[in-house]
């Protein structure tokens, strides 16, 4: 019995946690819920991974690299993250959410092969915030080779700063994730 107790705290303990976790982020004004089981990634894991992706060279250029508030993944040994989901928060402010959007898909198309457009701009308040979501699907080099994206993106705009939350999974990807990652989202309330 005694063995059995310890095998577990054992395996607890060398896992993480297997729970949900809420992130209060004061400064900026709202908490998220992270998927169950999913694994935070540091800010230095998530700026090596944006530097040997595609992104990379374009984000450095325009100073905004260095936005990143949270990233979560469900196996931070896969490619290119993925599944994961990414919160980052920019200086700037958005007066019209479609146009926004459309900044980020020419953003996208730029920087990525095989572009295709799922559902465009469509208004989804998050949690009390003004927001509007694309899906789309890409194909990114992360490094390690390429990756096949499927990719819904939320823009929040807040004043003079705006949040996004990108979250990416492989085509086919088990509908336990792609729940986990719009439950994610959804989560996003203000503080």
């Amino acid at each position: 019995m005694f063995r059995m107790i310890l095998t577990a705290f054992v395996f607890v303990a060398l896992t993480g946690s297997a729970r949900a976790e809420t992130f209060n982020f004061q400064e900026e004004g709202f908490s998220i819920t992270t998927p169950q089981g999913w694994e935070v990634l540091s800010f230095s894991e998530t700026a090596k991974m944006v530097e040997r992706s595609d992104f990379g060279s374009d984000l450095k250029r325009s100073g905004r690299a260095d936005s990143s508030i949270l990233t979560v993944t469900e196996d931070r040994n896969a490619p290119g993250v993925s599944p994961g989901i990414f919160v980052n928060k920019y200086p700037g402010e958005i007066s019209d959410i479609s146009v926004g959007l459309n900044n980020v898909r020419q953003f996208i198309e730029q920087n990525t092969r095989d572009f295709v457009l799922i559902e465009g701009p469509t208004p989804d308040p998050l949690g009390g915030f003004d927001a509007a979501y694309m899906r789309y699907s890409y194909v990114v080099n992360v490094g390690a080779g390429d990756l096949d994206v499927i990719e819904k993106f939320w823009l929040i705009p807040l004043g003079d700063e705006y949040l996004t939350i990108s979250a990416g999974a492989a085509p086919g990807a088990p509908p336990q994730v792609l729940e986990a990652i719009e439950a994610a989202a959804k989560s996003l309330t203000p503080l």
